[in-house]
């Protein structure tokens, strides 16, 4: 058996607020963990699934678990309900030891910016289709 096999799984997801959802989307939601989980468990590796509202939330609810025996599964595209804050789990699970699924900080933060993304891509000779930054509000109309 694969070291890793041996390890627990712990998915880590950003807060879904019920109060944001629809019932269907909640439930859809649900059977989609439920099912991710049993998929999991069906190959005798335990699965812990935990929902994190912020970096204090983040930090408590991984204490328990030992860098050497748990797997992160990260599914947080970000804190506190705030665009462009991946990098800051992705940070902390490094800076912790943690094993886990998922981009880095340095490709979290890049991907925040379709601009910096095109620059980089450009930098490197792999196409990308013509774009326009815009920064404030233009009549699009007239861009060709």
């Amino acid at each position: 058996m694969s070291e890793l096999l041996r390890r627990k799984i712990v998915i880590i997801s950003d807060y879904v607020n019920p109060k944001e959802y629809s019932n269907q989307e909640l439930d859809d939601e649900n059977i989609f963990i439920d099912t991710i989980k049993r998929e999991i468990n069906a190959h005798g590796v335990p699965v812990d699934y935990i929902e994190v509202k912020d970096s204090n939330d983040l930090k408590n609810s991984l204490k328990k678990f030992k860098p050497n025996e748990v797997v992160i599964f990260n599914w947080c595209e970000f804190l506190e309900e705030k665009e462009n804050t991946a990098n800051l789990v992705t940070s902390f699970l490094k800076e912790s030891g943690f094993i886990f699924t998922g981009a880095d900080s340095q490709c979290l933060l890049l991907t925040d910016s379709k601009e910096k993304t095109k620059k980089v891509l450009l930098e490197h000779r792999i196409f990308t289709p013509n774009y326009a930054v815009i920064s404030s509000s233009i009549d699009v109309s007239k861009i060709a």
